[in-house]
């Protein structure tokens, strides 16, 4: 007897790194002084802006993170 499924099951694999990449982009175009980056063992975004670090689980997550440090920073 054969142990082995009727069926195929194909997995694609998905590089990410371009993705990351063009997020990374984009948030550095709206916030210039932070430095942005995907944290692939947290798999959350993170950002340091000024002595601020913010992370979200998302590109923007994290882009409301870092409007509200930006808000507190100036008093708003």
């Amino acid at each position: 007897m054969n142990a082995t499924p009727a069926y195929r099951v194909d997995t694609a694999v998905i590089d990410l790194a371009p993705i990351h990449a063009a997020e990374v982009a984009r948030l550095h175009g709206q916030f210039p002084a932070a430095r942005v980056w995907f944290g692939h063992h947290t798999r959350r975004w993170w950002a340091m802006d000024g002595a601020c670090l913010v992370e979200g689980a998302t590109p923007d997550d994290l882009m409301n993170a870092l409007i509200a440090a930006e808000m507190r920073r100036w008093g708003r």
